[in-house]
């Protein structure tokens, strides 16, 4: 993945050219079409003037809890007895001990969520009593992030693979660190997308 990014982000950056030299050509030739220059001082505005928040989507927020649940979720040894259980290879007592508690701790918080989500009147359904859009819908990518994040460090806890405060904070930022090569492509991949749709959407 490593080795690809890199292209990616070029592949980005080079569009994201070409679409400013297209808008700027393709507008001095006929200023009637209805294409927005990015080079013309409306464009300038609208670039510098809605960069951060064109960054501050819920997909960037979702990008980020994603990284935190994965980092807990391999650096808390779950994701090693996963696989273990996968290739029918036998776990430990104190394994077997960790992987049904975080198990119980699981299927709880998913009650709790099916509990707040399915029954009738529930609190995070829509006004109209609908699951999409909702609070629900809004809040499912954090809430199962959460979920996988707290089974984690429950099963790194009673497993000894986390054996310290320390420990359970680096199991929080450890993804981050990982995948924070996917953070520079978020950035020029959405810049693109929000100036394709400033040129040609209005």
């Amino acid at each position: 993945m490593k080795r690809t990014l890199p292209y990616i982000a070029l592949a980005l950056v080079m569009l994201e050219i070409a679409l400013i030299m297209l808008s700027w050509i393709v507008n001095a030739f006929d200023p009637a079409l209805p294409l927005r220059s990015l080079i013309s001082s409306e464009g300038l505005r609208w670039f510098f003037g809605t960069f951060t928040y064109n960054m501050s989507s819920p997909l960037l927020i979702w990008l980020m809890l994603c990284c935190v649940a994965y980092g807990a979720f391999a650096h808390g040894g779950l994701k090693a007895t996963v696989a273990r259980l996968v290739s029918r290879r036998k776990l430990t007592y104190r394994q077997r001990y960790a992987f049904f508690m975080s198990t119980v701790v699981m299927v709880l918080m998913l009650v709790v969520l099916f509990l707040l989500s399915f029954v009738p009147h529930a609190v995070l359904l829509s006004i109209t009593g609908n699951l999409f859009p909702s609070t629900f819908s809004n809040s499912l990518i954090p809430s199962l992030a959460f979920i996988v994040t707290l089974t984690s460090i429950v099963y790194g806890l009673s497993s000894g693979e986390i054996a310290s405060l320390s420990a359970v904070f680096r199991c929080l930022y450890v993804g981050l660190y990982v995948f924070i090569p996917l953070f520079p492509i978020y950035i020029f991949a959405v810049q693109l997308y929000y100036s394709f749709r400033f040129v040609f959407m209005g």
